[in-house]
């Protein structure tokens, strides 16, 4: 059993992002949806090799994550999970919470990698089911942060409070004023979200924070938005997790 070779998981709210990593290169990644998890074969495929550790951060509800934590023990009985947690400072960054515990460790691991790579701080962008955004600067200090609806939860509040208003997921860059019921939908949300982000971009400049760093599933589409150079960063919170040490071993 070789320590090198460590399985990362970040699980999240909608899906489970895993990756193998040897001596910190990169071997393979993927999903696993909260609905797949309980079928055969979920981690099967990885049962052949040699892992020397399996490191776990999740926001996922209780429930959901002792599912994940019986699938991985069934998979890899001979290796103790490792659980990250959030603290109150973290791979040099310190939390503007009073109760670090209340911070999603997502948050925080993708604070900690954006900042392990951008030292002169960070707007950080998530754009997944809830798209949050926080500000580190340049001495490692959180300033806090937002938490908004997701492009999901936006179209799914349309459909639940509105009737028959058409949605999907495909969703346009287009801002200009709609033609037709979807297009007025879709470019509002598109328009709210813009001026969200100029919102955001507008505090991280008056606080020297210049360095826009984006991850999440509707990334491309959000850094689409306005015209400004965003870092694009697929795995960011398992960045954050491959930087941290060993933490409590849960099984």
């Amino acid at each position: 059993m070789s320590e090198l070779v460590v399985l990362e998981v970040d699980a999240g709210n909608s899906s489970i992002k895993w990756r193998i990593v040897e001596s910190s290169s990169l071997m393979v990644r993927g999903i696993v949806r909260w609905s797949e998890l309980s079928s055969a074969g979920a981690f099967n495929d990885l049962q052949s090799l040699d892992f020397g550790r399996v490191v776990l951060a999740s926001v996922a509800g209780e429930d959901k994550t002792n599912s994940l934590l019986a699938a991985l023990g069934d998979c890899f009985p001979c290796v103790e999970v490792e659980r990250v947690y959030s603290a109150q400072e973290m791979g040099g960054v310190r939390f503007a919470y009073a109760d670090s515990s209340t911070l999603g460790v997502d948050r925080c691991l993708a604070m900690v990698a954006s900042y392990a790579e951008f030292k002169s701080g960070a707007l950080v962008l998530d754009c997944g089911s809830a798209m949050t955004a926080d500000f580190v600067d340049a001495s490692g200090g959180h300033l806090g942060g937002y938490i908004f609806p997701g492009l999901r939860l936006l179209k799914q509040g349309l459909q639940v409070g509105t009737a028959c208003v058409p949605t999907d997921q495909a969703q346009g860059l287009e801002l200009l004023p709609g033609s037709s019921t979807k297009s007025c939908v879709d470019r509002a949300i598109s328009l709210m979200v813009r001026s969200t982000l100029l919102s955001l971009l507008e505090y991280s400049d008056s606080v020297g924070v210049n360095c826009i760093v984006i991850t999440g599933g509707d990334a491309d589409w959000v850094a689409g938005l306005v015209d400004v150079e965003f870092h694009y960063r697929q795995d960011l919170v398992l960045d954050g997790l491959s930087l941290m040490g060993v933490s409590e071993k849960v099984l």
